[in-house]
């Protein structure tokens, strides 16, 4: 299953809303960006620059992307395309190296469930610079990862996604995550 995703803000209205609250959370999550880029050692000026060039990535991928109201219509989430339906729908994303390096080069059954924004997503891809494209990337690695990474890493992740999106007043304890993680890494074995 192939859908739509690469934002850091929880949906696509939190990009696209002109509502006050939401142009807030944008300004403080480019804030947040800048400083996680920092703390992995970028200059400050370098981090502010390639943290204002990842939201605009980011605005455009949301712009392509379905709304959450029209992902909860599951029945239009099912569109069958084998390989070469994909490779055509964006041709310029190169799908036989991410087939292969997935381990799955005989892939030959799609789901694609938002087909529209992987034409968006090969168009974003295209018109970004390399530097953009490689400061999400090191972006999308820091957030996945920041839980692992040094406390003040983590801290600067868990005061964005902890606190200013989720409300709470603290992480939970090193030791609680470590189990999570496990449990989330051998499900029920």
């Amino acid at each position: 299953h192939f859908s739509q995703g690469g934002l850091g803000l929880p949906e696509r209205d939190y990009y696209v809303s002109e509502a006050d609250d939401k142009r807030e959370l944008r300004t403080k999550y480019e804030r947040h960006v800048a400083r996680l880029l920092e703390l992995a050692g970028a200059p400050a000026a370098a981090a502010a620059t390639d943290a204002s060039a990842i939201l605009a990535f980011e605005t455009a991928l949301a712009r392509g992307s379905r709304t959450i109201e029209q992902m909860r219509k599951v029945e239009d989430l099912h569109h069958r395309l084998d390989a070469p339906g994909l490779a055509q729908l964006a041709p310029h994303l190169p799908w036989a190296s991410f087939y292969r390096n997935l381990g799955r080069a005989d892939l030959a059954v799609i789901n694609v469930q938002t087909p529209e924004f992987f034409v968006t997503l090969e168009r974003e891809v295209g018109a970004a610079t390399v530097a953009t494209l490689r400061a999400y990337l090191r972006y999308q690695l820091l957030t996945a990862t920041a839980g692992l990474l040094p406390g003040r890493i983590y801290e600067q992740h868990f005061d964005f996604y902890g606190r200013t999106l989720a409300g709470q007043q603290e992480p939970q304890p090193r030791w609680k995550r470590c189990i999570s993680a496990t449990e989330a890494a051998m499900g029920e074995s």
